[in-house]
């Protein structure tokens, strides 16, 4: 979110197998970070310099460990190398990563099927709204938009 609006969103299923949840959240935010890297270096290209960590919220306990931890375990031996660049950022300072309850998680809204009462508060908190649409358009499926 830059603004406090979505600017980014990508779904797509993971290129390799993990075997836990933690490992697939871990692989998750290292993607999330890759995106981040691109946002920021075209934020400077715009003259646009972000000087603040970025926040990555993660839902999942044991990924949060697993990025702060840097020693390797026996469980946590598998996430591909490509990936551990998400602990260099964080040293850095230019990302920081947060806890998030799975309650509050705005992702959800593109990702999950929610609960009838859920998807208007997630809908809410990214900042879109219904459309109210007087004649139906051939082939547009569009249900949400961004107010400003």
């Amino acid at each position: 979110m830059y603004n406090d609006v979505p600017v980014i969103w990508k779904s797509r299923l993971q290129s390799m197998v993990t075997r836990s949840t933690t490992e697939a959240e871990f692989i998750a935010a290292s993607y999330a970070c890759k995106e981040v890297q691109w946002l920021r270096q075209l934020l400077h290209e715009l003259n646009r310099d972000e000087t603040l960590a970025t926040p990555v919220h993660i839902d999942n306990q044991g990924a949060l460990k697993l990025i702060a931890n840097r020693q390797v375990h026996a469980r946590t031996k598998h996430p591909d190398i490509r990936c551990m660049s998400i602990r260099e950022l964080g040293a850095s300072g230019v990302i920081e990563t947060k806890y998030i309850g799975t309650d509050k998680q705005l992702a959800d809204l593109l990702t999950k099927a929610l609960y009838r009462d859920r998807f208007p508060m997630l809908r809410e908190a990214l900042k879109c709204t219904s459309v109210n649409m007087t004649r139906r358009l051939p082939g547009l499926r569009l249900g949400l938009t961004l107010r400003s």
